[in-house]
């Protein structure tokens, strides 16, 4: 399914949670190649607690955090805490990131997540950021491949950064957020797994 097409077929009333759901890891991914400005303003404008379906697609309101260096501050935080593995289960308690790559001789009775090919990993740490780590966690097709902007945007080529840089961004939030993305590195293990 398409952006455009997901836009056209959702009633207003369910356009926040409907996005949030096509965008989220493990969803059937949507395609974003045609349409890469209105993608992009939903999942900034997705960041924003308590976000209103009549300001979703409100570019001013994009603008205004895309240019805001505290808003970069607040989404870059959570996107070091993407994991490919739950870390609170068994134990609620529990604090650190697993982010690691099954390894490809799971046997086939084995039901686990880590079978589903990875894209961008999900988010786990403070509730309160559920929102924040929307912008980086996110997935979706980019030219007919998989896509996580926590991924895409440690290349400060990619051509997303045109579009949010249309969008309003600035060259320096652009470069600062690309530095701290491609510095998150892609495996981590810091917890005690004993």
């Amino acid at each position: 399914m398409t952006l455009d097409e997901l836009l056209a077929t959702t009633k207003y009333e369910e356009l926040v949670s409907s996005t949030k759901r096509s965008f989220r890891p493990l969803s059937p991914l949507i395609d974003i190649t045609n349409n890469p400005m209105t993608a992009l303003t939903i999942l900034v404008n997705l960041t924003e607690k308590g976000i209103s379906n009549k300001n979703l697609l409100d570019k001013e309101r994009c603008k205004e955090k895309l240019r805001d260096h505290k808003w970069w501050a607040a989404v870059l935080k959570p996107a070091q805490y993407r994991h490919s593995h739950n870390v609170k289960f068994p134990d609620i308690r529990s604090t650190g990131t697993i982010r690691t790559v099954a390894p490809d001789n799971l046997p086939a009775y084995f039901i686990t997540s880590s079978k589903l090919p990875n894209i961008g990993w999900t988010y786990s740490k403070d509730s309160s950021d559920i929102n924040r780590c929307l912008f980086f966690t996110s997935e979706f097709l980019w030219a007919g491949q998989p896509c996580c902007l926590a991924r895409a945007l440690t290349d400060s080529e990619h051509p997303l950064w045109s579009t949010l840089k249309k969008l309003g961004c600035y060259e320096k939030n652009k470069k600062l957020a690309a530095k701290l993305l491609s510095q998150i590195p892609g495996e981590l293990i810091d917890v005690n797994l004993t």
